[in-house]
């Protein structure tokens, strides 16, 4: 078990490029989940699927992201030399297998329509997780830029006096 906690934390790492603080890993957690959220129930009410509430997209988008993660872990632990390619195929088939009949199962929806909406899930949550992690990157950047500016107008203040 304790080899599976471990791979779960590499791959998540890995999903979400090593937060570095425990606050952006909540982060990184927490919004793409409801966005996740979001998406599913609007697309899937779109596109004519009945039961599209709150509770039953988040049980979908909870244990579908869950599930993914997993088979990606498995990857990586089962696989010798895994590649992104046995990632993303990981990915695919249990979108495939399990997630997408879940789906259908939890919110009455047709096979083909939950595939579209879960797609479109899933993209939503792929560029949540970009935007964030450009977002994080950013914040860090200003900050050193600001340490840097700091130093620099020290610097300029010290030679604004010796010239006096």
């Amino acid at each position: 078990m304790e080899r599976w906690i471990h791979g779960f934390k590499i791959m998540t790492d890995i999903i979400f490029k090593h937060p570095e603080t425990p606050a952006e890993r909540l982060v990184l957690l927490t919004i793409p989940l409801f966005i996740c959220i979001i998406i599913l129930g609007k697309t899937g009410s779109l596109l004519g699927i009945s039961k599209t509430g709150g509770g039953r997209s988040f049980v979908v988008s909870l244990v579908g992201l869950i599930m993914i993660i997993l088979a990606m872990t498995a990857v990586n632990l089962y696989v010798p030399d895994p590649t992104v390619i046995y990632q993303v195929f990981a990915a695919i088939m249990v979108s495939l297998i399990l997630v997408v009949p879940l789906m259908c199962f939890i919110q009455n929806a047709r096979y083909g329509v939950a595939l579209v909406t879960w797609i479109i899930s899933l993209g939503a949550v792929a560029g949540s997780i970009f935007m964030i992690n450009v977002a994080f990157d950013s914040i860090g950047s200003g900050v050193k830029n600001v340490d840097k500016s700091r130093i620099h107008r020290g610097e300029m203040q010290k030679l604004y006096k010796d010239f006096k």
